[in-house]
């Protein structure tokens, strides 16, 4: 029986923009998109555990620069399915969560947007120190949600953070579209 839904949150409950964080820091920065870029993922990936801060990612990008978060996820939108299918599994007594690999301020930008309250726990990397696909991320939400892998399942839009899950036992789903999650979250479930 399943006693709770997992879901990843870019790319499943809400879609990405279009502008790419390269092309608004290099505009930002005046350096080039290239340089910038390759810069970027090291420094976001230590940020999405807490090993930099803001201040020190700023730093190493050559000076902070204002609203480039918000304008990264200013045409970021919620998946309408998908929030209506979180409210009827809580109607089911099912539990939802979120496992996010996230940095601090985008987090506060769907915090302040509300886009986490539909969800019973909400597990950010940078607040638990650990990411997908890291088996230890997925052990640590089922120990904090008292649920086993056969329990749950685990929705996500990136194909390699669903083996780990897999390996716990947790029944998968790969999201490609909001309808597509539902219907077979729906399957998983009866």
């Amino acid at each position: 029986m399943i006693k709770a839904v997992i879901f990843d949150f870019g790319g499943v409950v809400h879609s990405l923009g279009k502008r790419k964080l390269s092309e608004i820091v290099a505009e930002r920065t005046h350096k080039k998109p290239e340089e910038i870029k390759s810069l970027l993922g090291p420094l976001l990936l230590e940020m999405s555990v807490k090993a930099i801060n803001e201040d020190q990612f700023w730093e190493m990008l050559g000076g902070k620069t204002e609203g480039v978060w918000e304008e990264q996820m200013r045409y970021d939108c919620i998946h309408s399915p998908v929030v209506e299918l979180v409210k009827k599994l809580k109607r089911k007594k099912i539990t939802t969560a979120v496992l996010s690999n996230t940095i601090a301020p985008h987090a506060e930008i769907l915090a302040n947007r509300g886009w986490y309250k539909y969800f019973d726990r909400v597990f950010l990397s940078f607040e638990i120190g650990l990411r997908k696909p890291d088996i230890k991320a997925y052990e640590h939400v089922l120990r904090e949600l008292g649920v086993t892998g056969e329990e749950c399942i685990f929705i996500d839009d990136i194909l390699e953070n669903l083996g780990p899950a897999k390996s716990l036992g947790i029944k998968t789903v790969l999201a490609t579209s909001p309808d597509q999650v539902v219907r077979e979250a729906r399957e998983l479930i009866v």
